[in-house]
């Protein structure tokens, strides 16, 4: 797998994203005119759905009206609309048809199910370039190496109507430009594998044969989840490294393999670097720490790994940005042989 955009496609890349950003940083000198314009072209396109009609849209002709009109909801007062629309009933939230659930995480209980409609997505994928813009023009060195983007999958499964629902991070990564896409350490079938610890061995041990300069996580915590792994299976991903493997010990569909195994080579100076770094951190378990800026505050979190995980990461992935959601993290990462 090839490391690095050459000349030609970052010059492609800073044009697109930087023409996208112009344009959005033109609109932000006219706030007020730009959100007018968006409002009245969002209640003018849904007036006719179900939400538009038990709101009166057709009576909104300013964000006042829209105030007035609707109040601040939750997501079960939201919730008979999208249930009706998973049923396949049209016209709930929306006038255009979802195309795609987007499932949350369901940490804070049941998960949510938000329509994803194809405005929204054309919208997602206008909202990636304006990040990736001020990404690239901020830390231009993102664009030197592979990107490791952590997700979901995108389809999970089908609603009773017969939309697909997954995640969000999945469907926010298959709607990167292709020159993106081409950068990804992994195939997005990485995301497909069921089994966790074979889904993030995968991750890692094809991320630790190529040069990474951008991080892509939903939760900063991730990127230590990650160095855990690296820590945990160092001798295989070594091994793996070497002989341009990926290890049969862990439970990956043979379609999946497939698709992952011709893409890795055998590296035989990059696995010598890696031995060379855990042999001089020893076998001593230390405290790795991670800490993450992120618009300004620190995210910090610590937690009792290999020592050999940080050093390693250091022969084989760094430097590296990591980016989390839509926010910019400089990730450093430190070693201590605890006594």
């Amino acid at each position: 797998m090839g490391e690095g955009m050459d000349g030609i496609i970052k010059q492609v890349m800073k044009v697109v994203t930087g023409s996208t950003l112009t344009s959005f940083d033109e609109h932000c000198r006219s706030l007020d005119n730009t959100q007018s314009k968006f409002l009245r072209r969002l209640v003018g396109q849904n007036r006719n759905s179900a939400f538009g009609r038990d709101y009166d849209f057709a009576s909104i002709k300013t964000l006042s009206d829209f105030q007035r009109a609707v109040p601040i909801n939750t997501y079960e007062a939201l919730q008979p609309y999208i249930d009706r629309a998973l049923n396949g009933e049209p016209s709930q939230l929306t006038t255009e048809k979802p195309v795609l659930f987007a499932t949350t995480s369901g940490t804070t209980g049941a998960s949510k199910y938000i329509p994803v409609t194809p405005t929204s997505k054309a919208s997602k994928s206008k909202l990636m370039r304006v990040w990736l813009g001020a990404l690239f023009r901020d830390h231009p060195a993102t664009l030197d190496g592979k990107i490791l983007a952590v997700v979901s999958p995108e389809v999970e499964g089908n609603s009773p109507g017969g939309t697909p629902y997954g995640a969000e991070s999945g469907h926010g990564y298959r709607a990167m430009s292709p020159a993106v896409k081409a950068q990804y350490s992994s195939p997005y079938e990485v995301a497909l594998i069921e089994d966790y610890e074979a889904r993030y061995y995968a991750l890692v041990r094809i991320a630790c044969g190529q040069a990474l300069s951008l991080l892509f996580a939903v939760n900063p915590s991730t990127a230590l989840l990650l160095a855990q792994k690296v820590g945990e299976h160092t001798a295989e991903i070594i091994k793996d490294v070497r002989d341009g493997t990926l290890s049969s010990s862990f439970n990956i569909a043979p379609e999946i393999r497939q698709v992952i195994e011709p893409l890795l080579v055998p590296d035989p100076p990059r696995k010598a670097a890696a031995s060379s770094s855990v042999a001089r951190s020893g076998s001593g378990a230390s405290r790795g720490s991670m800490a993450c800026r992120i618009s300004g505050a620190i995210w910090k979190s610590e937690e009792r790994v290999p020592s050999r995980t940080s050093l390693m990461i250091s022969a084989v992935c760094s430097p590296i940005f990591c980016a989390s959601s839509s926010a910019v993290l400089g990730l450093t990462a430190k070693s201590r042989v605890s006594a």
